[in-house]
């Protein structure tokens, strides 16, 4: 059984399964930017910056397959992407579980005609936190991805 957070699909919740290679968020991509150059000595052991060179090249070619095909409408482009128990939620509150659900959602969401009509969109500020992970044959993929609305409104007032 797919792991539920508790409430979906009014299935109880079950453990999330460990993940053993360990998880990787953006905060990752963020510190290697700060890293010095690589070393040209190829017979030296690899140095921390030379570890996360070598895994931020997979992430940012995940990020941008997902872009691209977004860009693209294309839900199937994304299928790669996602681990096969990817849990999905989009800014309606709207929760997936598994890559074939995701990837259907999509192509749904893509052919509707209020999606898209083939005009530009208009421009929504939203955000999506992704959390990236190595899965059992060394490649990355977005194992939880959560989009959200960014609002204008205020929500808490200081009395100071």
């Amino acid at each position: 059984m797919p792991y539920r957070p508790a409430g979906r699909d009014r299935v109880p919740a079950q453990p999330r399964p460990p993940r053993a290679r360990g998880l990787l968020a953006a905060a990752c991509l963020a510190l290697a930017a700060t890293l010095p150059p690589a070393h040209a000595d190829t017979t030296a052991k690899p140095t921390q910056q030379d570890i996360v060179q070598s895994e931020q090249n997979p992430i940012e070619a995940l990020l941008k397959t997902q872009y691209r095909a977004f860009a693209a409408r294309d839900a199937e482009a994304m299928r790669g992407i996602y681990a096969e128990d990817a849990d999905w939620t989009n800014a309606f509150g709207r929760s997936l579980s598994g890559r074939d659900a995701i990837v259907a959602y999509l192509g749904e969401l893509f052919a509707d005609p209020n999606f898209s009509d083939g005009d530009t969109l208009p421009v929504r500020h939203n955000h999506s936190l992704k959390l990236i992970g190595r899965q059992d044959d060394g490649s990355w993929k977005i194992v939880s991805e959560m989009y959200m609305d960014a609002r204008q409104e205020t929500t808490h007032v200081s009395d100071g």
